[in-house]
């Protein structure tokens, strides 16, 4: 009977704490994004040569990613939780430019399909996100964004032709502030 119980005992401890090695994902709400459950949640830097954005008309469009990818991580859910920080609940004001030539896209996912995505233009301060939030023009905090890509290895640029690390010297957000 004892070891009945151990055994139980030792299952449930071992259960418990697999649990707490998965990824939790923040709570939804954030200005009402996302909408869906997620389970992983992996950022890309990615070439951009023919200036697509993978979000138009409400719909997004991986098709090209695979291709065009030069470097992705998987986001833990205190960096899911800073991303959507940034993106939705700061009050900021919008950029200027307006070329919109992304080259970040941070997709999130449930059962390896995509439930939503944040695309980045740090060149206009411009972003979109899938499903459709309106909030994204008005809440997203740049600096906060770009402070997480250089912490992810994605950095805040187009990659470079030999697909190596922008050099510090391009990168407009610093990691640290300056003494």
């Amino acid at each position: 009977m004892h070891s009945k119980i151990g055994i139980l005992l030792l299952t449930w401890v071992s259960l418990a704490w697999c649990e707490d090695a998965k990824f939790t994902p923040p709570p939804a709400g954030i200005n009402g994004w996302p909408n869906k459950p997620y389970d992983k949640v992996v950022g890309y830097q990615f070439a951009n040569p023919d200036h697509i954005s993978f979000i138009e008309d409400g719909v997004l469009a991986l098709d090209k990613l695979k291709e065009l990818k030069r470097k992705e991580t998987v986001l833990n859910a205190d960096q899911t939780a800073a991303l959507l920080k940034a993106t939705f609940e700061e009050e900021k004001t919008p950029g200027g430019a307006l070329c919109y030539d992304p080259h970040h896209i941070i997709v999130f996912y449930f059962d390896d399909k995509p439930v939503g995505a944040i695309e980045i233009c740090f060149h206009c301060t411009g972003a979109r996100c899938w499903p459709q939030n309106k909030a994204v023009w008005w809440h997203t905090n740049f600096n906060e964004i770009g402070k997480l890509t250089i912490s992810l290895g994605l950095g805040v640029r187009e990659p470079d032709p030999g697909n190596d690390s922008p050099k510090s010297g391009q990168q407009r957000f610093p990691t640290s502030p300056k003494r």
